[in-house]
């Protein structure tokens, strides 16, 4: 199996809509080892050889916006106050709007800076080796994001609508679902406190 080959065929989707509340400033452009939050993680999955990639922003557009780069698609979730799950709706449709023939989604988290390169292509490999429905991180006692979705799935994908995201699809409503583990902390960065733990490792 041709693995560049594969990889032409997976599309990645970056959520990056919301208004970071507990945060009270954008996240997404912390600043972490010399990049912002969004920066370093695009660079992560740019690295994996996989191109074909879309940030979905939301409340904070026109500043995320100048940092992405030009190889990266951007689309506005204009909804994104009612809940992560409308972000991934509107980036399955934007990106198979461009990308028609996309077998695979990644979907992924703009706020675990310390999620790596290889647990990126480590997911890949295994969604390959696997031919499951999804291919998802573990976490103590469920199965979450960065994952996977075949083909199969993306009408799911796009009807969400709630906040849940993905988490309930990985753990509940697809079968065939394989989670892998990380030696990395996948610790999401919500508030102050998170952001001076990541800081102090």
């Amino acid at each position: 199996m041709d693995l560049g080959l594969v990889k032409q065929s997976i599309g990645v989707i970056v959520l990056a809509g919301g208004s970071s509340s507990r945060m009270g400033r954008p996240k997404q452009l912390l600043p972490f080892q010399g990049k912002t939050f969004i920066e370093g993680v695009l660079d992560k999955i740019i690295a994996t050889g996989l191109s074909k990639i879309l940030v979905v922003t939301g409340a904070y557009n026109q500043e995320l916006t100048p940092v992405i780069p030009a190889s990266v698609m951007v689309v506005q979730n204009r909804n994104w106050r009612d809940g992560m799950g409308t972000s991934i709706g509107k980036g399955v449709r934007e990106l198979m709007a461009v990308h028609p023939s996309l077998e695979a989604l990644m979907i992924v988290l703009s706020d675990q800076p310390l999620i790596t390169t290889a647990h990126y292509t480590a997911l890949i490999e295994t969604f390959i080796e696997k031919e499951q429905d999804a291919v998802g991180t573990n976490y103590r006692l469920r199965i979450g994001v960065p994952a996977l979705f075949v083909y199969n799935t993306f009408h799911l994908l796009k009807e969400l609508k709630e906040d849940v995201g993905a988490k309930r699809l990985l753990n509940t409503k697809l079968k065939n679902v394989t989670g892998i583990g990380s030696s990395v902390n996948v610790l999401d960065i919500d508030n102050e406190m998170d952001y001076k733990k990541l800081l102090s490792l």
